[in-house]
């Protein structure tokens, strides 16, 4: 089972580097006189148009639909080449089509906001490792990361700004882990970490590192600077999955009440 899904077929949104936001991509593979037409408008809608090489990272691709042929591994919206709608007739068939993927996404174990695993796609790693860390008597650790102010930015800014800092969060996390690491949504704010093979004392300077690596960037839009965080292993602390996750939530429950940017493991 990977610890997450790829970045092409999964991730719901990608950045868009103008300017550090997170975006839905749009590939336009119709006919000229209606590219540029429609591409203005779903600029002004807040979409990411991207063409050349950058369509195969896209989330949708608008094709004609009965001749055109979207990049590998991209839904497609198709669009009859006789057929000319309003932009705003475009923009409605995008948005209704991508929340019509993310549902798909959703109910096969994908966590629409970061385009990780969920959390029942992610207990399900959780119990492989158990069974893999007994046969090969090697210890795994879980970590359950959670970005503070996250709550403060969804008051203040709204909830689209609070999920887009969660997003950035888990890929700044991601980027940081060894592939066989697993990553995913636990909770409404938290994101857990899998690490096979790991002792509870390799785990906390794994997270600490992330906490200073944290400290130093420059995360968009919410500038989330610190975590709290709690760790657990199998099978020194926990017998089964359950009671493992069921630890590490316990002792996150603890580090917050000791403030913010605290990391636990007893």
């Amino acid at each position: 089972m990977e610890g997450i899904p790829s970045a092409r077929s999964r991730a719901t949104r990608r950045k868009d580097e103008r300017n550090g936001d997170m975006t839905d991509s749009i590939a336009l593979t119709v006919g000229a006189e209606r590219t540029e037409r429609w591409a203005q408008a779903l600029i002004l809608a807040g979409f990411n148009i991207v063409s050349g090489e950058q369509t195969g990272e896209a989330n949708l691709a608008i094709v004609d639909g009965t001749v055109g042929s979207g990049p590998a591994d991209v839904p497609t919206l198709r669009i009859p080449a006789g057929e000319d709608p309003p932009p705003e007739r475009v923009i409605a068939l995008v948005a209704g089509k991508l929340e019509e993927i993310r549902r798909e996404w959703f109910a096969a174990g994908v966590d629409p906001v970061t385009g990780m695993p969920g959390r029942e796609s992610l207990f399900a790693r959780v119990e492989n490792e158990v069974e893999l860390s007994a046969r090969i008597m090697k210890p795994f650790a879980a970590a359950i990361l959670d970005p503070d102010g996250i709550d403060s930015l969804a008051a203040g800014l709204g909830q689209e700004a609070a999920n887009r800092a969660l997003s950035e969060f888990a890929q700044f996390v991601r980027q940081r882990l060894r592939r066989v690491d697993g990553l995913g949504r636990w909770g409404s704010e938290e994101i857990a970490l899998i690490m096979p093979a790991t002792y509870p004392t390799q785990a906390m300077t794994v997270i600490a590192r992330l906490q200073d690596h944290l400290a130093g960037s420059d995360l968009a839009p919410g500038r989330i600077r610190s975590f709290t965080a709690a760790v657990a292993a199998y099978p020194i602390d926990a017998d089964s999955a359950g009671r493992l996750m069921e630890l590490a939530e316990q002792r996150l429950a603890d580090a917050r009440r000791k403030g913010d940017g605290r990391i636990v493991m007893v």
